[in-house]
């Protein structure tokens, strides 16, 4: 069970976030944390404090100001799981007698409420163009700059570690990612290309050396225990990497959303438009083929909202 004492009692509303986690049984660590993040952040707790009232008690005005302004974030699902635990407390304060109007300010707010920053959403997209330049300023070796490649077009931090050169169909222009008896092909380009050469000849880097006798992309170090790195290790690689350039943390997840709206973009470009089906396959590209058509259309839907979001003057068709 998560231990409740490492989240500050900031006002005199702790004790409800904390009978709400214990009543509704939650066993996961992760599913606790997620809600305790939104119902116990130190914003609302502020803003509660304040007001002098329960989250329970604000009205549909202050519960959306709380989405759009409380979690900085470019993420339509980010700001609809937010407010999803926001709701869902308010409903165990109802059921539990708390609220006496029994009425949920939540049930008048629609998807159309949540509002993504102008600024964050421009900062947020960088093309190809862009992150080229970028990458060809950064400090760090070719290894490190092919990693970054590969998850700008849209390879998951997990799988990165996997990838060999063989899987690299330059005729083609994809990329093979294999998932046990599954598959999936990503679409790269010459640039692309060019970085993985580079890193397959970079033998050493700042007094990093890096192992030469095996085919993966991502190579490992000579100090590694293994022959391919860990997946923190590619993480922590991402850390460094920010820090002795003096930049803000590299976004993997960022990167890999650059990734499907290029695609996007490309086909707005073509076609003048887009449709719900271009969402579709885009999501098929970027994953593996046993994809469930459920997941397809659910995760076509946050892909177009966001999309649209960031693009609005691309044009969308509703159908």
């Amino acid at each position: 069970m998560c231990d409740f004492t490492n989240y500050k009692k900031l006002n005199r509303f702790y004790d409800n976030k904390i009978n709400f986690i214990k009543e509704r049984g939650y066993k996961e660590e992760s599913s606790i944390k997620k809600y305790l993040y939104v119902i116990l952040n130190e914003n609302i707790a502020i803003k509660e404090k304040n007001k002098d009232k329960d989250l329970y008690d604000f009205s549909t005005s202050e519960i959306i100001d709380l989405i759009n302004n409380t979690f900085i974030t470019v993420k339509t699902g980010v700001k609809n799981q937010n407010f999803n635990i926001i709701k869902t407390y308010i409903d165990w304060a109802i059921e539990r007698g708390l609220l006496v109007t029994g009425i949920n300010p939540c049930d008048s707010i629609t998807d159309n409420d949540f509002k993504i920053s102008e600024k964050m959403a421009k900062n947020y997209y960088q093309t190809l163009d862009e992150f080229y330049d970028w990458l060809e300023k950064l400090e760090c070796s070719n290894v490190d700059k092919a990693l970054i490649t590969l998850v700008r077009y849209g390879v998951e931090i997990k799988e990165t570690v996997k990838l060999q050169f063989k899987d690299i169909n330059k005729e083609e222009k994809t990329i093979v990612i294999r998932n046990n008896n599954d598959i999936k092909f990503l679409p790269i380009d010459d640039r692309f290309i060019e970085v993985m050469e580079k890193s397959k000849y970079c033998s050493e880097y700042d007094k990093t050396s890096y192992v030469q006798d095996n085919d993966y992309i991502v190579k490992q170090t000579r100090k590694g225990r293994s022959e391919r790195p860990e997946i923190n290790s590619i993480r922590n690689r991402f850390n460094i990497i920010s820090v002795s350039n003096g930049i803000a943390r590299i976004n993997p997840t960022m990167l890999k959303d650059n990734r499907e709206y290029d695609l996007l973009l490309e086909i707005a470009e073509q076609n003048g438009q887009l449709i719900t089906k271009d969402f579709k396959d885009i999501i098929q590209i970027f994953n593996y083929k046993n994809i469930t058509e459920s997941s397809i259309v659910n995760k076509s839907q946050i892909l177009k909202r966001q999309f649209i979001d960031f693009f609005p003057q691309i044009k969308v068709l509703k159908n």
